[in-house]
């Protein structure tokens, strides 16, 4: 579920902020399609082609972590560098 949610820059990229054990945050940039997915381990993974409508199913959601797996999970992904979470 998303607790908090806010844009930045220009062409605004939209952030996301879920109440979940496992999904920590998500930034999607709807020019390119494209998601990053940050895991409250500070793993990240960087996902294309993800219309709206697949973004709209994840983030209302409300079981993140179910959301996730139900529609990302064997999706084609990018690995990013790993992040220290505060």
């Amino acid at each position: 579920m998303v607790i908090n949610s806010y844009t930045e820059g220009n062409p605004a990229t939209l952030n996301y902020v879920f109440d979940s054990t496992n999904v920590h945050s998500a930034k999607y940039d709807p020019i390119t399609e494209s998601l990053t997915i940050i895991f409250s381990s500070g793993r990240r993974y960087h996902y294309n082609n993800i219309d709206t409508d697949l973004l709209t199913n994840f983030i209302g959601s409300k079981s993140t972590g179910k959301a996730f797996h139900s529609l990302f999970k064997n999706k084609k992904h990018t690995r990013l560098s790993d992040i220290k979470l505060i």
